[in-house]
């Protein structure tokens, strides 16, 4: 059994930045950061952890949810042996792992093993 701990980041595809932060701010987010190298911007979603990922890079128009886990190592692994495939991502945070439905939405397993200061209890 694979422990979920609560949403990480929620992430869309986007045209541009100079369009969808006016518009993602004029719908009650607040932004937190952008990161221009990367074509990137985060969104506070209220008081909690969580957060809206606006990105251009991304090439898959799809949508793509994160969830905490404790480690996404071992959660790659239960995948795995389930016949998914998945491949480890280095974040700022930690790792995250992550699978796309047959309809080409993304989940991915992220922990805070770099920032557990940031983590769920």
């Amino acid at each position: 059994m694979i422990e979920l701990l609560g949403i990480d980041n929620v992430m869309f595809h986007v045209g541009d930045l100079e369009t969808a932060i006016p518009f993602y701010e004029s719908c009650g987010f607040v932004l937190k950061f952008r990161v221009d190298e990367k074509q990137m911007a985060l969104f506070d979603i209220g008081p909690e952890g969580p957060g809206l990922v606006i990105r251009t890079d991304e090439g898959s128009p799809a949508g793509r949810l994160w969830v905490e886990v404790r480690n996404a190592d071992e959660v790659r692994q239960k995948l795995l042996t389930k016949g998914l495939t998945s491949s480890p991502i280095e974040t700022a945070t930690g790792i995250t792992c992550e699978i796309v439905d047959p309809f080409g939405n993304c989940i991915g397993f992220a922990d805070y093993s770099k920032r557990p200061d940031l983590a769920r209890r």
